[in-house]
């Protein structure tokens, strides 16, 4: 019965049983006109696609222009969330504190200043401190970032209820937060010469990379900050190629294309030629690999 599938579907969901409600979705087919069902995921295509057609119907609802804007930045889309920061003006209060984030993000990705948009986001969120602590890096002011990240560890440890549900998937987000904020404190650490790259790579090998590649959205995170550190350029590519190679792998292809123009733009390293060769054949763009050799 469908309709028995897509409220089990919504309450694996809301439970974070995200393998659960992956093996759902196949059966269930009212997912499509529910694009916050599809964020729940972090089905960011399938959920921007349904944003997008709700949004041109409606053009003056916030609510699907904010999804539509949140999905693009899961996306790396910052093209699609250029075209409306001119509007942040105009906005309601409201609308901005929902898209000032997606805004500071998509700035600070394009090589401008987010200053803007951080004044106005919320500090009593995680994921903005994060933020914060991110670009306080990239200016170089390291014992504000440290302060930052010493805010956001104290607002994660907040909620704690994730484990007690009997289930280890609704706690992964909160562990992954943690983690993230420990990489950005490593990332200080070599900075302030207390650690070279070197000991840094090690301890993050030594790490499960399960917990950063079994879904793209905590992929992306992690990429996002250990670009922070500072590689060397072989170092550098070997990491950009391992982040697309997942999210070949994970067939995230949106992101996939997104990350890849963004990273190797102008590249002539044999090993990028490789792996245009890998996504091309699976994507069924092309079946003969010889133009590659």
């Amino acid at each position: 019965n469908n309709e028995y599938a897509s409220n089990l579907l919504r309450i694996n969901a809301l439970l974070k049983q995200k393998e659960a409600a992956l093996g759902l979705l196949q059966v269930a087919v009212s997912q499509d006109s529910n694009p916050g069902l599809l964020e729940t995921l972090s089905m960011w295509s399938q959920a921007r696609d349904v944003y997008k057609v709700k949004y041109e119907q409606n053009p003056k609802n916030e609510t699907f222009l904010t999804g539509f804007l949140k999905c693009s930045m899961h996306l790396e889309d910052w093209e699609s969330i250029e075209k409306y920061i001119d509007d942040f003006p105009t906005y309601s209060q409201d609308m901005k504190l929902k898209v000032a984030m997606i805004f500071a993000t998509a700035v600070r990705n394009t090589g401008d200043d987010p200053t803007e948009f951080l004044k106005v986001i919320k500090i009593d969120d995680p994921m903005t401190c994060m933020l914060h602590a991110i670009v306080s890096i990239d200016q170089n002011k390291l014992d504000d970032a440290m302060s930052w990240i010493r805010h956001g560890l104290a607002l994660t440890c907040l909620d704690m209820s994730c484990f007690s549900s009997g289930s280890y998937e609704p706690a992964i987000p909160t562990i992954c937060l943690a983690l993230n904020f420990q990489e950005l404190n490593d990332i200080i650490d070599q900075r302030k010469g207390k650690k070279t790259s070197e000991q840094v790579l090690a301890i993050w090998k030594a790490k499960s990379k399960d917990y950063i590649k079994r879904d793209a959205t905590q992929l992306r995170y992690v990429c996002q900050l250990r670009e922070l550190l500072q590689w060397s350029d072989e170092q550098l590519i070997t990491f950009h190629i391992d982040f697309v190679d997942s999210l070949r792998k994970l067939k995230e292809w949106t992101l996939f294309d997104h990350s890849f123009k963004r990273l190797f733009k102008d590249c002539n390293d044999e090993r990028v030629k490789l792996m245009k060769a890998k996504f091309q054949f699976d994507r069924g763009i092309t079946k003969d690999l010889s133009e590659f050799e």
